[in-house]
């Protein structure tokens, strides 16, 4: 008869624990991971260095298809996600800017398609669903953004894992991605 198939699945399952960063992520135990840092920005408002973690599936490209959690350090004033507006607010917020449907002659290529598909609470973290397409890249794709804050015992941060897909392979990927995304657990704020 077998085992049954939830059993056979959670199986298949690896968590990922950040000593550092203190989240916790499940994903397919097939799936490559990576970890790596972004630079801090030499530009006067730029911002800080920022921890990342990359998961990417066997047999496509990681450009592609990938989970992202990136950890950026929060301010003191930030002490739960409704300090940075409602689930809307801050769907609408992070999508709206991607949006470039015009360019000057000679920058067509920074033409970019952005669109909100929804953006809701789910518990203390906002999940975020948008399109994003730029056409001198060949980029269509979904994506999917849980952004949550929470505190490592040394520093608050704003957590973002971050999934994309291409919007024609959805039937694919969405599934997978999704519930990568739904696993993510970001450590408490430091004021619970």
């Amino acid at each position: 008869m077998g085992e049954p198939e939830a059993a056979r699945a959670e199986a298949a399952l690896t968590t990922y624990e950040d000593d550092k960063l203190k989240f916790k992520v499940q994903y397919p135990s097939d799936w490559t991971t990576s970890t790596g840092e972004t630079p801090a920005s030499e530009e006067i408002l730029g911002g800080g260095a920022r921890d990342l973690f990359t998961i990417s599936p066997p047999g496509a490209n990681a450009r592609d298809v990938n989970v992202t959690i990136v950890a950026t350090p929060a301010g003191a004033d930030f002490t739960k996600m409704g300090s940075l507006g409602d689930a809307y607010g801050f769907g609408y917020g992070l999508v709206v800017p991607l949006n470039k449907p015009r360019a000057k002659k000679g920058q067509e290529d920074r033409i970019q398609f952005a669109e909100l598909i929804d953006s809701v609470g789910k518990g203390d973290y906002y999940k975020v669903e948008y399109k994003f397409a730029k056409p001198s890249t060949g980029i269509n794709s979904i994506f999917f953004v849980l952004a949550g804050l929470g505190y490592d015992g040394r520093v608050s941060h704003l957590y973002t894992a971050t999934a994309q897909y291409p919007r024609a392979e959805e039937d694919k990927w969405r599934a997978q991605v999704e519930a990568i995304i739904d696993s993510v657990v970001y450590p408490p704020t430091i004021y619970g």
